[in-house]
């Protein structure tokens, strides 16, 4: 909508102008004559915002039943259908301010209102040569602006009544939560009266006063004192009065009020809401488009370059094994196979290197010898190899031969250990072999203690 738009309050005989300008953060809101409106707003340079009153709207709470949000709102339309008078099918209608109760609930304000009643509102506007692309909901603004220029208080019920030339729009809330709108005559007091009984609001109590009827405090005390001597409460009357509605319709849309809403909708969509939502699709489209194309060409030259890494570690794989083996054939790719090849082929002959270079057997025999002293093991039979050790032995009870074990596992033996029955000495006899599941421990052969 821009930082500039224009409010209307439109009457049977005539029409408030309010220009809303938000600059760096403020609102200001200046009134001006009805004649520039329909100069800015008939090039569709600046947006017009109107209303529908509360006798051509209606606004309910609702409550699903239902946690989760998304399956709220597809009900409410058909929970909405049980409170309207009229057909669904032959209104336009929202649902604002969706929420969750402490119950766990989700509840939204639904506003409807019938498509003919939106037909002959936007008429009304256009015989004036205005052609709104909002069209906001009377109850609602004229709640959300008295809220806003002076704060309710917590616990407090405020009635909000509007002194039209036609009728009376009353906005009920309390604190800052809005309850409901209804419609009055002008002077109908036993309407207001009949509608605040009817909902029944305990607690303190307190009446704005606001709208063209309200610029006159004799005619303002008339309709407040037997009001309040009926349903006692205080009594206020809002700045400038005359401006109000077009001032809160203006506001709601330059500070993008989450209540305000828009029955404007659907076939009756303001042609420049529609092309705003075309070239936003368009824009939308076209910025995933972009992104996809930017994705794919970055996956593209990832593997461009995945493929030249790839290539140059070949080549250099194989012009060392061109350097390493001068005299050798050896086909590209198949570098590794011909190295593990060569090291089968000579490992005979490096095994006499790899026995004086590692660990002596005669410090893993040693080792063996000191845990079966200490332990009060006795050796039968020991082959001790590189490769694997097998031994045979008594112990002096069930555990003590389990302590050799260690030993061996950490000479790098994979071993297995198993007892057997008591002989005659009353000592277990065990044996240890090695255990194939867990694979060789020593790669090789050599001595045999």
């Amino acid at each position: 909508m821009g930082s500039v738009c224009y409010g209307i309050d439109l009457r049977p005989d005539s029409c408030v102008v309010v220009r809303g300008t938000r600059l760096r953060g403020r609102l200001a809101c200046t009134t001006v004559d009805a004649r520039a409106a329909e100069a800015e707003s008939g090039g569709g340079r600046r947006a017009t915002v109107g209303c529908l009153s509360v006798a051509e709207s209606i606004v309910r709470p609702l409550e699903a039943p239902f946690a989760s949000r998304k399956k709220a709102l597809k009900v409410f339309p058909s929970m909405l259908d049980v409170e309207l008078p009229f057909p669904l099918e032959n209104c336009v209608y929202g649902f604002l301010l969706p929420r969750r109760t402490e119950e766990g609930r989700v509840c939204a304000l639904a506003v409807a209102a019938r498509v003919a009643d939106v037909q002959a509102r936007l008429a009304a506007f256009q015989a004036r040569g205005l052609d709104p692309v909002i069209l906001d909901h009377e109850g609602l603004a004229i709640w959300a602006q008295s809220v806003k220029e002076r704060p309710a208080q917590a616990g407090v019920t405020r009635v909000v009544l509007h002194l039209g030339p036609s009728h009376t729009a009353v906005a009920v809330g309390k604190g800052d939560a809005f309850i409901s709108a209804h419609a009055a005559g002008v002077s109908g007091l036993n309407q207001i009266e009949r509608v605040l009984r009817a909902l029944g609001e305990a607690g303190p109590r307190e009446y704005a006063w606001t709208g063209p009827g309200a610029a006159d405090e004799r005619h303002v005390a008339a309709l407040a004192e037997p009001l309040v001597r009926v349903l006692p409460g205080s009594s206020f009357c809002h700045d400038e009065p005359d401006t109000f509605l077009a001032r809160a319709l203006a506001a709601r849309t330059l500070e993008r009020d989450p209540s305000q809403c828009n029955l404007r909708t659907g076939p009756l969509t303001h042609p420049r809401l529609r092309a705003e939502r075309r070239r936003y699709a368009v824009t939308t489209a076209a910025l995933y488009l972009a992104a996809g194309l930017l994705l794919c060409a970055a996956n593209a030259g990832w593997w461009a370059a995945a493929a030249r890494l790839d290539s140059r570690a070949k080549q250099a794989v194989t012009s060392l094994a061109g350097a390493l083996a001068p005299h050798a054939t050896i086909q590209p790719g198949m570098e590794a196979r011909a190295v593990e090849a060569a090291l089968r082929k000579d490992a005979p002959l490096m095994e006499p290197f790899q026995n004086a270079l590692g660990r002596s057997l005669t410090a893993t025999l040693a080792a063996i010898v000191t845990a079966g002293h200490d332990n009060q093991l006795r050796y039968q039979t020991l082959s001790l190899r590189r490769a694997d050790v097998t031994l045979d032995g008594t112990a002096a009870d069930w555990d003590r031969c389990e302590r050799l074990l260690p030993v061996l596992r950490q000479a790098g033996y994979a071993v297995r250990l198993d007892r057997h029955e008591a002989g005659a000495d009353e000592r277990v006899r065990f044996s240890i072999r090695p255990d194939t599941s867990a694979g060789p421990a020593r790669r090789g052969r050599g001595g045999e203690r």
